[in-house]
């Protein structure tokens, strides 16, 4: 089972799955508790960490995260599932982590791979905050005190003794001007490939003004960069797409896209896996497939993929929002840079004559 969880934020929890051993259906564990006999918990992060138990304690399910916190969601509508409150030192370290439970009686063993990854910052989002502070703010329509005024630029003083008359030689921005100018000064320019810093405040438009600064970037970078996770794809057409950029990928010896219905099925219960070395290899929970599809390593050492299913393929597959990762494997240790959502859909038109 794979989570992700955030580096560097505290009191993180997470609901995991206990299978009960004796049940032939694979049905779930319901009613244990913390303190449960033989029960015991333990982590390890990342490739070489050191095995490390820690303490299970009580808890109840919508109370306040507490350090090693174990309690079981609904023993009737959600048999099996529990909520268990990592330990803050899990997320202290920007790695793949390890989590084991196992022990008490009738407890199949859980085993959680954690992704422990830094919060993806919202620019644009962070830009409009900024925005609406900027329009809040307001100048002063007098000077309370002359004390402290001495000859500045800009300033008109008429007389020295009161606060009367004073002006300024320039009118100051409104607010709605503040506004503009804090927001949207950076855009990729994917047909130059550049990382520009745009006067006129515009984003992917035409630029009138003089653009002095700017970065070069790979092709790849440049493209993959106006892409989110979201992934939609058209039953009975081909799809290429870039993924969003992974990073290096240099020296990796394996290299898997897989989209599923729920984190919990099984890889051979995927509604679709594609591998770098050997294209399709399941195809709507099964190894017999459809069509070809293809993973596609176009920069290494940015760590642009682009993936490719033919029309044959995505004719196969149900109208539904799936899951979708992709790990690869690095001499690190396994990693799952990217994730997202894929969107499966019908098309409108029904016919071209």
């Amino acid at each position: 089972m794979s989570e992700y969880i955030y580096f560097g934020l505290t009191s993180q929890s997470i609901d995991l799955f206990a299978n009960d051993t004796s049940s032939t259906v694979g049905a779930g564990l319901a009613g244990l508790l913390h303190n449960s006999p033989g029960i015991q918990a333990a982590y390890r992060i990342g490739a070489s960490g050191t095995v490390t138990s820690f303490s299970l304690v009580t808890q109840t399910v919508g109370a306040a995260w507490v350090s090693g916190g174990f309690v079981e969601v609904d023993s009737s509508l959600m048999k099996g599932v529990y909520r268990l409150d990592l330990p803050n030192v899990v997320s202290g370290t920007e790695a793949f982590v390890t989590v084991y439970l196992s022990g008490a009686a009738n407890m199949g063993p859980i085993v959680l791979r954690l992704d422990c990854k830094p919060i993806a910052v919202d620019v644009k989002r962070v830009a409009s905050q900024s925005a609406n502070a900027s329009a809040a703010v307001t100048f002063p329509s007098t000077i309370a005190s002359t004390t402290n005024i001495t000859t500045a630029t800009g300033i008109t003083v008429s007389t020295n003794n009161d606060k009367t008359a004073y002006s300024l030689a320039t009118a100051p921005p409104t607010s709605s001007a503040i506004a503009t100018a804090v927001a949207n000064i950076l855009y990729v320019d994917g047909a130059a490939n550049k990382l520009k810093v745009n006067p006129d405040n515009t984003v992917n438009a035409t630029v009138s003004g003089t653009i002095v600064n700017y970065v070069t970037i790979p092709s790849a970078v440049a493209q993959a960069s106006i892409l989110a996770a979201q992934i939609t794809a058209v039953r009975g057409d081909t799809l290429t797409v870039a993924l969003p950029i992974m990073g290096s990928l240099t020296g990796r010896t394996g290299l898997v896209f897989t989209a599923k219905k729920t984190v919990s099925d099984l890889d051979s219960e995927a509604i679709l896996q594609v591998s770098e070395s050997s294209g399709l290899l399941i195809l709507n929970g099964s190894s017999t497939v459809v069509g070809t599809a293809q993973l596609s390593v176009t920069n290494a050492t940015t760590g642009a993929v682009n993936l490719t299913l033919s029309a044959a393929t995505t004719a196969t597959i149900p109208l539904l929002d799936y899951l979708w990762d992709c790990q690869t494997v690095l001499s690190s240790g396994v990693s799952t840079p990217i994730n997202g959502v894929l969107s499966v859909t019908g098309d409108v038109t029904r016919s071209t004559s």
